[in-house]
This record gives structure tokens, C-alpha cells and sequence, in this order.
């Protein structure tokens, strides 16, 4: 600008046969608020590609976690294999990183439209409190869900930020963290739906891994289990299970897989035993057809627990013998 007005000057001097010194420019120095609105929208722009890398990064876990437990025939090896990348899955964090990539796209919004008040405030002021207000009307609905999502157990709105909401108030307040329960009847924010996702299991290709598959399996085949009988809520969900304990005590691991089993029926919360017996009543509500087979599965089951048990009692003697 300050060349163009020196030029002016020139061309006017000109007609008038005066002279003017030569242009000197001095140290270039940008505007603040050009510095500030080029930051923001640069910073907008990386957290925008850093949300899409990673979110492409997330699919190409996933997609590796179906290979590796889809391919294999056998329901029991991919159970297994589902279980061990599960364990991966928690102890890496994983789902921390999934819920991350939201919180990415929001802090690129929110720098976009800051860097764009920025921007047109010198050239426009109305355009940019026009910006501005939008920018404040929707962080504080962007707030006011979050904040929501931490006070209400059924509200639907939850995010990363209900998280961290949850976290400070039970932390920082925890006093009052607990009025705020009973008041609004709170709790932690629902779990969000954990994509599992990690690299794939190739016996051919990665035989340490695969061996690590089986180190520690009985203790990682006790807890699917448990979760799984935790999670089965009435009969019906309950007889499939049950149908499988014979083939489970008579597979490889006999021994292993009673003492799971067993530990089962020790357990005064799980209470297989009982469990049974009461799958085994319920089929004199059922048709016929249902009914028998209701009642050989539970039949089955308790002569399977029952067989593996009294073998078990007498491995002493036949060891002594």
C-alpha cells in the first residue's frame, strides 16, 4: 500500500516538474489481527485432518479386528482370539482415543469461527459480532449438553466433555458431587460404543502372538464366561449356554474347563447350579416340543457337571492305584 501511494506521488510530481526521493520500503509487518485469524484457521484446518486421519486409522483397527476374529471356523478359537485383542483393546486405551476424535472435529469448529471474527472485525464489524454471536450461542448449547449429559442418567446427550464434567465434579467437589446425585439422579456417563480394533492373529505369520493367544487362556476363558453368564437375563437367553456346558467340559482343557465350571457353581452371585434347576422348571410352561428339549439340555448339563465332578473325585485314588 505504502508503494502504491509513493507511485501517486510520483505521477503527480511529474506534472508539476518536481521530484520526490526514491521509494524506500521498510520492515514488512503484518496486522495483528491477520496474525491472529491465519493462526486460528490453520489451527481449524489441522484439527480437521487430524480428525479424519484418525478416524480412518479407527476403521483400518476394526476392520483388522474382524479379520482376525472372523476367519478362524471354530466359535471356540474366535472366541479366544476376541477375548485376547479385547484384553489389548483396555489396556491400550483404545476406546479414550475413539472418544478423542470427536473432540477434534469440535475444537475445529470452534477455531474456525473465531478465526473468522478475527478476520472480518477490521473489514466488517457488523459480520463479525454477527460470527461472534453464533460462535457463543452454540458453545454454550454445546455446554449446556454436555454439562446435561453428566447430571441425567437418561439423557441421550452425552460427549468426551460429559466425561470430563463427570471426572471434576467428582474430583474436585466431591461433597457436593454427591448432593448432585441425589438431586439429579446422576451417574457416570454411559460407555460409549467401543470400537474394538487392533492388529490381526496369523499363526503362520506371527507365531508368538499366537502363542501368547493360549498363555494365561483358562483365566481369559473364566472371565468371557463370566461376563457372558452375567449378561444372559431370563431362560431363554439362559438354554444355549447351558447346551454348551457338556461340549465345554468334554473338549481339550477337560480339566481346565470343569474348575471353570465349578468356580461357576461355588459363586453365590452367578449360582449355576441353581440357574439350572431353574431352566429346568420353567420348561413345564412350554409346548411340548420345547419342552423336551428344554429339559434334555438341563438333564444333559447336570450329568455333565456331575460326571466331570465325581472324575474328579477320584483322580486321587486312581493316581495312588
Amino acid at each position: 500500500m505504502a508503494a502504491l501511494t509513493h507511485i501517486s506521488l510520483q505521477l503527480a510530481a511529474s506534472n508539476q516538474s518536481d521530484t520526490l526521493p526514491p521509494f524506500q520500503a521498510g520492515p514488512f509487518a503484518a496486522p495483528s489481527h491477520a496474525v491472529r485469524s491465519t493462526v486460528l484457521l490453520f489451527l481449524s484446518l489441522a484439527f480437521s485432518l487430524g480428525c479424519a486421519l484418525a478416524a480412518i486409522l479407527v476403521k483400518q483397527w476394526a476392520q483388522n479386528y474382524l479379520h482376525a476374529t472372523q476367519r478362524r471356523p471354530s466359535p471356540r478359537l474366535r472366541a479366544k482370539i476376541r477375548s485376547y485383542l479385547d484384553e489389548g483393546v483396555k489396556r491400550f486405551q483404545l476406546q479414550s482415543l475413539v472418544e478423542a476424535i470427536p473432540t477434534l472435529l469440535h475444537i475445529s469448529l470452534f477455531l474456525f469461527f473465531g478465526g473468522l471474527f478475527e478476520f472480518f472485525l477490521p473489514i466488517n464489524p457488523v459480520l463479525a459480532y454477527l460470527d461472534l454471536a453464533i460462535l457463543v450461542i452454540g458453545a454454550g448449547l454445546y455446554m449446556t449438553t454436555a454439562l446435561t449429559g453428566t447430571l441425567f442418567r437418561s439423557c441421550p446427550y452425552q460427549s468426551t466433555l460429559s466425561s470430563i464434567f463427570w471426572y471434576i465434579m467428582k474430583g474436585a467437589l466431591p461433597a457436593r458431587w454427591k448432593v448432585l446425585q441425589t438431586a439429579f439422579l446422576a451417574q457416570t456417563p454411559a460407555d460409549s460404543v467401543e470400537l474394538i480394533a487392533t492388529g490381526g492373529v496369523d499363526k503362520e505369520n506371527h507365531e508368538p502372538m499366537f502363542e501368547s493367544l493360549f498363555s494365561n487362556s483358562q483365566i481369559r476363558d473364566e472371565k468371557a464366561l463370566r461376563w457372558t453368564l452375567e449378561a444372559l437375563t431370563d431362560n431363554d437367553e439362559l438354554e444355549p449356554f447351558v447346551s454348551g456346558i457338556p461340549g465345554f467340559i468334554a473338549s481339550d482343557n477337560a480339566g481346565n474347563n470343569y474348575d471353570i465350571m465349578r468356580h461357576f457353581q461355588e459363586d453365590d452371585a452367578l449360582q449355576l447350579d441353581e440357574r439350572i434347576v431353574g431352566l429346568l422348571a420353567s420348561s413345564a410352561y412350554l409346548p411340548p416340543t420345547q419342552q423336551e428339549r428344554r429339559i434334555t439340555i438341563a438333564l444333559t448339563a447336570m450329568w455333565s457337571l456331575l460326571s466331570a465332578s465325581i472324575k474328579r473325585g477320584l483322580e486321587p485314588v486312581i493316581t495312588e492305584k
